[in-house]
């Protein structure tokens, strides 16, 4: 018998396993397989450029066909130029693709050369390409493509038009997703959603319900969205939808549901797309350790470009620069890949070396040509101040006149400068710009920007959809946030859709309640954040939330749980370190050093240390410190600005003259800057009267509505030329959202107005002050306008003649609030007094001044310790000269409906006042006191029992004061005549001792 042989079965040789992984898009494996043939034969080459291609390992492609060059197939070639164009390569790229047989006649190749001068942001050739395609008119392929260019270049009109020509396009799925995120991209929600619900069986198409919650995601309808996400066949099993919902839950900062999402996804651990999903999102979270450990989880991240440089920006994030360095150029390739040295030039620019940056720019292939290269290299010289040297660089980008980006950021360096028309130019420049969301949001920021609302107002309703669109009710609420009309930005915000689980739309409301002051709603908004004990954002604004409001032991323990969650968290640091510096806290110094040990890159924080040292009676210290910022930081205009005031503080004006000279030198162009150090030189009176801290003078730093009566004022005090400002304490009333009251005066100071004009207007000159006119406001002849008039050229100089920080705001026709001193908001948010200038000159000056002071401690302003002194030592000279306005004073805040008269007096009492003005001895009650004044002040007011009736009140109670008879007072002979009374002689008598002249009457 013969045994039966049985032949053993072939196992599929290594290469051709190799393929077989590569067809699975298992590259990682088919490489490693490559790796252990040892003699290559067949189609190794190819597989291995496929792999190397896939697995995006360019560099180690080039350098492997450069070693083959003999016998390199086609398609072989082709790889070659697209990792080329990948890395940014573009000079490679084009010449590789010439080098290919018959490229010019191959559709193929002629599609990767046109998207290759796409991405070069050279348009034109891109165009050529596409269109020298044989029967490129009919192709869909090339008409999708061209149909894209279009898109880039901002060209919608052409670029729907291109979609239309697809053959069959009103029921061909690609042709109708290209148009829809046409539409998408042109902030046309609206028509976007519709082309979508117009794709055949769009219910049950994944990559339409993908777009489609997209859309919804970007109009802020996250539960639409989140819906759409949910009806996809197998949702909770299929990869791309949980991306997707995990994306959307992190775009509404639900970051606890987006981590959940993430992790949900089968084999979530060692898939490299969820990986780095899940590390941007701890990123964003200001989970840097998390982010980190994330990075370095995924199989092969010391090899991987987009790992590493995922890797290298945390670290970035974190202010660890030298590691971030290190990771990038141990990136494979570095120093010839875009993407990496674009990312290493930013590195540079946010340490602040700017020198490095541009060096690194320069160093990417092609980079004269290169759109993206050019853009980045304009932002830099932004960065540094240098205009003139940004838009030269903008007008270098090929078809720049053209070129939405471009625009956009020719447009935005004008801003940046001050040059707003130029800038209005430039947006409305761009191609189809009052239909596309971008230009449309940018201008309206423009005119807001200028102060010019209405326009601003109506560019945001221009926007397609703006009723629906969350940017767009974003950039409206916000607008009206600046204008100070709090309640259509309150009701504004609440429009946007699903708000109340919107994060940023929360975050706007809650900065709008805290700007009205209404702490409770600002606390109980900023908790109404999803995961809010968790997030960075939130627990920030709790903090500076508790610190406006004075509770300083809430405040702490926010800032302590935000740095413990967010180590790296450079804004919560910092913010502590201004609270700390602020509040004078013992550990203030130590906390700075150990941020600057941190983060030895961050500019405010040297600005901040300086500050303390200033605090803290060090100024040579304070000027080594800023010294350092400007040499370490030369391009830094805070450092330079922070400079020049120190030279003014110190009164050494030629040393901030120099400044002034190598701020032109550095930043060419910077108009906005040159503009504000001419005000800081022009304000060094009160710079150096001021001797404290680093004052913002004349900035402007808040926006306020005006009722339709101030702005008649306002139109009305036009007449007579120059500028006006609305002061004192109308100017208190508006930024408490109280009512002016019609027995308010307005004190208004102008610019340069003709007195000529004033007087024809009825205004009359003070018999007292120059410069000062007046004029009774109808219907109620109490109060009064006044109009103080000089060749000043700011508030700043004004600010000199006033005497507290919270009375020394001024508001212009436009709403724009000035704070001089840099103190006045801050003080009426803390409810704090302080003197402008040394308060026992300033008390001396005018004793009114003292009551002015009293009357806003019965309002529960604190003194600063040196006004309290002050007040305290306080002794009158000559006050007989000071009557008649003494008596005008005391008058006014006797009648006030706003002041507690009692708390008045009382305070009066406890500083020793009642004595050293009136002479009265402390012995009465508050109550005879107080009618005693009032009384003797002529001051008449209802009571439940009808008029009230001074003498018979002084008649049944004891007052011990006598103080000298005048017979100046026209009522004493009337009232005497009446009544025998001795008391009521005596309240007579004291106002007699006042008298009844005033500069009102």
């Amino acid at each position: 018998m013969h045994k039966k042989q049985y032949t053993k079965k072939k196992s599929p040789d290594v290469l051709t396993q190799a393929w077989e992984a590569a067809h699975t898009g298992d590259y990682a494996t088919g490489l490693n397989l490559l790796h252990q043939i040892k003699n290559p034969y067949g189609n190794y080459r190819y597989a291995k450029v496929i792999c190397l291609f896939n697995l995006q390992r360019y560099s180690e492609l080039i350098s492997f066909l450069s070693e083959k060059q003999e016998n390199t197939s086609k398609q072989e070639r082709f790889l070659l130029a697209r990792a080329y164009q990948h890395m940014g390569n573009y000079k490679e790229a084009l010449e590789t693709f010439f080098k290919i047989p018959g490229w010019d006649k191959d559709k193929i190749i002629l599609v990767g050369l046109a998207r290759c001068y796409q991405e070069m942001g050279k348009y034109a050739k891109a165009l050529q390409a596409y269109t020298s395609i044989p029967g490129w008119d009919k192709d869909k392929t090339v008409l999708l493509s061209l149909a894209r260019c279009y898109e880039e270049m901002g060209k919608h009109a052409e670029a729907l038009q291109t979609f239309t020509k697809i053959p069959g396009w009103e029921k061909d799925k690609t042709a109708l997703l290209g148009l829809a995120r046409c539409y998408e991209d042109m902030g046309n929600y609206k028509a976007a959603l519709e082309t979508f619900f117009k794709i055949p069986g769009w219910g049950k198409d994944k990559i339409i319900l993908v777009g489609l919650a997209r859309c919804y995601q970007e109009t802020g309808k996250y539960a639409e969205a989140l819906q759409t996400f949910t009806k996809m066949p197998d949702w909770a099993k299929d990869k791309t939808t949980l991306l997707g919902l995990a994306r959307c839950y992190q775009e509404m900062g639900n970051y606890a549901e987006a981590l959940q999402a993430y992790i949900s996804i089968s084999g979530w651990d060692k898939d490299k797309t969820v990986l780095l999903s899940l590390a941007r999102c701890y990123q964003e979270m200001g989970k840097c350790a998390e982010a980190l450990r994330t990075y370095m989880n995924i199989p092969g991240w010391n090899k991987d470009k987009i790992i590493l440089v995922g890797l290298a920006r945390c670290h970035q994030e974190m202010g660890n620069y030298a590691e971030a360095l290190q990771t990038y150029t141990n990136t494979p390739g570095w120093d010839k890949d875009k993407t990496v040295l674009l990312s290493l030039a930013r590195c540079y620019e946010e340490m602040g070396n700017y020198a490095e940056a541009l060096q690194t720019f320069t160093k990417i292939p092609g980079w004269e040509e290169d759109k993206t290269a050019l853009l980045s290299l304009a932002h830099c010289h932004e960065e540094m101040g240098n205009y003139a040297g940004a838009l030269h660089t903008f007008t270098k980008i090929p078809g720049w006149e053209e070129d939405k980006t471009a625009l956009l950021g020719l447009a935005r360096c004008y801003e940046d400068m001050g040059k707003y028309a130029e800038a209005l130019q430039a947006y409305t420049n761009i191609p189809g710009w009052d239909k596309n969301k971008t230009a449309l949001l940018s201008l309206a920021r423009c005119h807001e920007e200028m102060g010019n609302y209405t326009e601003a107002l109506h560019t945001f309703t221009k926007i397609s959809g703006w009723e629906e669109d969350k940017t767009a009710l974003l950039g409206l609420a916000r607008c009206y946030e600046e204008m100070g009309n709090y309640a259509e930005a309150l009701q504004t915000f609440r429009r946007i859709p699903n708000w109340a689980k919107d994060k940023i739309a929360l975050l706007g409301l809650a900065r709008c309640y805290q700007e009205m002051g209404k702490y409770a709603e600002t606390l109980h908004t900023f908790r109404k954040i999803p995961e809010w004990a968790k997030d960075k954002t939130a627990l920030l604004g709790l903090a500076r939330c508790y610190q406006e409001m004075g509770s300083d032991a809430e405040a702490i323990s926010y800032y302590t749980t935000l740095r413990g969650q967010f180590p790296f968290s450079t804004e919560g640091h910092y913010a502590f370190c201004c609270f700390a510096v602020e509040r004078q806290l013992p550990d203030a110094r130590l906390l700075l050093e150990k941020a600057l040990q941190t983060w030895p890159y961050f500019v405010p924080l040297y600005l901040l240390k300086a500050r303390h040292q200033m605090h803290q009676n060090d100024a040579d210290g304070a000027l080594d410190t800023l010294q350092q910022a400007n040499q370490q930081f030369p391009y830094s205009t805070g450092a330079k600005l922070a400079l020049i005031k120190y030279y003014l503080m110190r009164g050494q004006l030629a040393k901030a003259l120099d400044a002034q000279k190598q701020c032109w030198a550095l930043f060419p162009g910077h108009h906005k800057l040159f503009s504000y150090i001419e005000k800081l030189i022009q304000a060094k009176e009160l710079i150096l009267a001021w001797a404290s801290d680093f004052a913002e003078a004349d900035e402007k730093v808040r926006r306020v509505a005006l009722p339709a009566s101030l702005l008649a004022m306002f139109k009305s005090l036009e007449a007579s030329g120059g500028e006006h400002y609305l002061t004192g304490s109308s100017v208190l009333s508006l930024l408490t959202h109280q009512p002016i009251l019609p027995a308010q005066d307005l004190d208004f100071v102008s610019v340069e107005a003709d007195a000529y004009q004033l007087k024809r207007q009825g205004f009359y000159p003070s018999p007292y002050l120059p410069n000062l006119f007046a004029k009774h406001r109808k219907p109620n002849p109490v109060s009064t306008w006044l109009v103080s008039t000089s060749p000043i050229m700011q508030p700043s100089h004004a600010a000199l003649s006033r005497d507290y920080t919270i009375s020394c705001l001024f508001c212009d026709k436009d709403g724009t609030i000035y704070d001089p001193t840099g103190y006045g908001l801050e003080d009426l948010k803390h409810k704090r007094l302080r003197a402008i200038g040394n308060p026992v000159i300033r008390l001396q000056e005018d004793p009114a001044r003292v009551l002015r002071a009293v009357k806003y401690m019965a309002l529960g302003f604190k003194p600063m310790p040196d006004l309290d002194a002050a007040l305290r030592d306080w002794k009158p000279v000559h006050l007989d000269q000071h009557k008649p306005h003494l008596d005008a004073v005391l008058r006014k805040h006797l009648t006030s409906s706003l002041l507690d008269k009692k708390r008045f007096i009382q305070l009066l009492q406890d500083y020793g006042l009642l004595q050293k003005i009136l002479g009265l001895k402390p012995k009465a009650s508050i109550e005879q006191t107080t009618a005693l004044l009032e009384h003797a002040l002529g001051i008449r007011h209802k009571m439940s029992d009808g008029e009230y009736n001074a003498a018979r009140f002084f008649a049944q109670q004891p007052v011990a004061a006598r103080i000298p008879t005048s017979p100046k007072n026209p009522r004493y002979a009337e009232i005497k005549e009446q009544t025998d009374n001795e008391k009521t002689l005596e309240a007579l008598d004291l106002a007699g001792f006042w008298g009844l002249y005033s500069i009102r009457s």
